[in-house]
């Protein structure tokens, strides 16, 4: 399974929605007002803790998940409810173990967008091994 589609079970198992629907990766659609997208970015280089080989690498990447709501208090409690729910995480996802998931900041207001919705943006540092 691919990082985000872990990270949209994930989402989907703490009820933050349903992917497709209002949870959504590589993708900020037009509707619904209400939803999060993730987007995995350029993280850290991996760790190896034996040798180098597949099977010891603990990969590091980023995850940015994008709030938005119609309202400003809508988008800060989903921004809230997805801070609580992915900061501090470990566990397993589809067969991948995530040793740990943690918030680079808090909640950030960006904005609104050109319909005047609220976006809030959240950055996380992601460790993981495949199997």
């Amino acid at each position: 399974m691919a990082f985000l589609d872990d990270m949209l079970t994930l989402a989907q198992n703490k009820g933050l929605g349903t992917p497709g629907t209002d949870l959504f990766q590589s993708l900020l659609p037009d509707s619904p007002d209400t939803l999060v997208a993730f987007f995995e970015y350029q993280g850290r280089r991996p760790l190896f803790a034996m040798q180098p080989s597949r099977a010891n690498t603990i990969e590091r990447p980023t995850l940015h998940a994008a709030v938005r709501g119609a309202t400003y208090e809508t988008a800060v409690l989903l921004a809230d409810s997805v801070f609580q729910a992915f900061n501090g995480y470990s566990g397993i996802v589809g067969s991948v173990n995530y040793l740990f998931i943690c918030a680079i900041v808090s909640p950030v207001d960006v904005g609104r967008d050109e319909l005047g919705r609220s976006r809030l943006v959240i950055n996380f540092e992601v460790s993981r091994i495949n199997p």
